[in-house]
């Protein structure tokens, strides 16, 4: 009998574990397939400046050795180094679902070591396939299910800041929720735009939904309620940049002596008409 038992109870623990093995395969297959879902900049044409670029995944990431998943081919197939920047902390938001990565910044700036020695990272006219490898985890184990590619062509360099002279506006509608649409002269940077763009009355920020289009040139401004005969005002904080960081403080490749009236804080504003 003692022998029984004792048979009895490893032939339990031995199916136990089968069948827990069996429902912990089954969580993680339920995992849904791990994808990039988005590079910015959208367009396929970018400036010899460009200063960074920002990775979408449609499932928190595991963070470390970021530049071990990530290529930068040119026309020849060859594999780029040193064009990234390898930061100590990587630029992840909260949720990890979104990744920055920069162009080194010595290289962008013109008159620094690192663009002196080497050069701009990009060469006008040439072809570019940024590659986001399949290996690369999530957090819940799972590789991401295809290799991503961006293919771009580089342009001459952007060193013109955005101005708010630029910024056109459609007229406001009375009694209506009707949007009002803005439109940059160029592409913004499409994260910044959510946080840097406002619309005010009496120095009041107006509650409403803001929507991007256009890859980042184009706003919707939708408000929460009616809009009224009032002063509206548009306001932009001035570190809203376009894709090369060039702000409405100024462009990125300040030289030294232009520096010092660099003002980094602050906001400018535009009159919005009423029909």
């Amino acid at each position: 009998m003692k022998y029984n038992y004792w048979f009895i109870l490893v032939i339990i623990i031995l199916v136990g574990c089968k069948k827990n093995k069996h429902q912990v395969q089954a969580s993680i297959s339920n995992v849904p397939d791990a994808l990039v879902t988005a590079v910015y900049p959208e367009q396929n044409i970018l400036p010899e400046n460009i200063l960074k670029f920002y990775i979408q995944f449609s499932e928190p990431m595991r963070e470390g050795d970021f530049l071990k998943h990530i290529q930068l081919l040119d026309s020849k197939g060859t594999n780029l180094k040193g064009v990234f920047f390898d930061n100590l902390y990587e630029l992840w938001t909260t949720d990890h679902k979104q990744l920055t990565i920069l162009v080194d910044p010595g290289r962008v700036k013109t008159g620094l070591r690192q663009n002196i020695k080497q050069g701009r990272a990009f060469t006008v006219d040439e072809n570019y396939t940024l590659t986001i490898d399949k290996t690369w985890k999530t957090i819940s184990g799972k590789y991401l299910s295809k290799t991503y590619t961006k293919k771009f062509t580089i342009k001459e360099e952007d060193v013109e800041p955005p101005s708010i002279k630029d910024v056109v506006i459609s007229k406001i509608k009375v009694d209506s929720k009707t949007p009002i649409i803005l439109t940059f002269n160029e592409v913004m940077d499409v994260f910044q735009l959510k946080y840097y763009v406002r619309v005010i009355s009496n120095n009041t920020i107006l509650k409403g939904k803001f929507k991007v289009f256009d890859k980042g040139k184009t706003m919707q401004f939708t408000p929460e309620n009616r809009w009224k005969e009032d002063n509206y005002q548009l306001q932009i904080d001035v570190r809203l940049e376009d894709i090369a960081a060039n702000s409405f403080a100024g462009k990125f490749d300040q030289a030294i002596s232009e520096a010092k009236n660099f003002q980094q804080k602050g906001y400018v504003y535009k009159k919005i008409s009423i029909e």
